[in-house]
């Protein structure tokens, strides 16, 4: 299973300093490195979605022309209006490996911290939408925020 992290910085390199902040900070979450190369993280993330510490790896590389597409697809079936212009800005992406044995929680709670330091759209495994950094905790935690649980009208 792979997340996609939509990533604003200029060359995609990672920010592991910032990104272990973050996900302490707003997603009470401690992210520890394992493993840093140039094009790959290895990372162990426990905190409140994650009780037992989970190994999780992201993957720095180039947007390609099948993930534009996917992201217009889960634009449309989300409803996420503007997440893919945000998408399109970027030029590289980050990866998550999910192995089966991981809570979706877990993974949604790095994605959520990842997407707050890579300023970019989450596009979940199953191409159902495009969520940012709140989205994806909300999604991890089953919560909603009121405006769009209202119904329209």
């Amino acid at each position: 299973m792979r997340y996609r992290i939509f990533t604003q910085t200029p060359d995609g390199n990672f920010d592991p300093q910032r990104l272990a902040h973050n996900a302490r900070l707003f997603f009470r979450s401690k992210v520890e490195v394992l493993e840093q190369e140039p094009q790959r993280l290895r990372l162990r993330l426990q905190g409140e979605l994650s009780e037992t510490p989970v190994e999780l790896t992201l993957e720095k590389r180039q947007v390609q022309a099948e993930d534009r597409k996917d992201v217009t697809d889960a634009e449309r079936r989300g409803n996420a209006a503007g997440m893919g212009a945000l998408a399109s800005r970027c030029r590289f992406l980050w990866e998550v490996s999910v192995p089966e044995d991981v809570p979706s929680s877990a993974a949604l709670a790095l994605c959520a911290a990842t997407a707050s330091v890579a300023l970019g759209p989450v596009l979940p495994p199953d191409g159902s939408t495009l969520l940012g950094a709140r989205d994806a905790i909300e999604r991890a935690t089953g919560t909603q925020r009121l405006e769009k649980a209202r119904p329209a009208g």
